[in-house]
């Protein structure tokens, strides 16, 4: 069962919007089940994906750590070509290569919704560092 609702949605575009703006970047919305987008460069030339992470209750100056699950981040870096997590937050993004990012792993997650099978997973927790770049709407 996929729990995204129209509001993530809108996040998750709001967030890529604002990221291939700031390098002149198009993109191509993937499907559900794979990485959430294909980018290109202002040529059409195909240069890498990303992955959108809501974090919406929280601001780019207050955050400490980020997560992304373990499965989600194998499924990126199974692209090889510039695979960049976005994480989508209320006032702005963070981003990086996930190739540039070093995190903990941990066994955790939310509490268990009916129908879903994700809930609590192996994830990585990134502290905030260098390479990641910091963006407000």
């Amino acid at each position: 069962m996929i729990f995204e609702t129209d509001e993530d949605l809108d996040r998750e575009n709001k967030a890529i919007k604002k990221f291939c703006s700031l390098y002149d970047l198009n993109y191509k919305k993937l499907g559900r089940f794979d990485v959430d987008f294909m980018i290109f460069n202002s040529d059409g030339e195909h240069i890498g994906f990303v992955e959108v992470k809501g974090r919406p209750h929280d601001n780019v100056d207050d955050v400490n750590s980020l997560t992304l699950s373990l499965s989600k981040a194998c499924k990126l870096q199974s692209k090889r070509l510039n695979p960049i997590i976005v994480w989508a937050l209320n006032d702005g993004i963070i981003f990086s290569k996930l190739n540039k990012l070093i995190g903990t792993v941990v066994y955790g997650g939310r509490s268990q919704r009916e129908g879903s099978t994700n809930d609590t997973e192996l994830l990585i927790i990134y502290k905030k560092q260098q390479s990641m770049v910091t963006e407000k709407y």
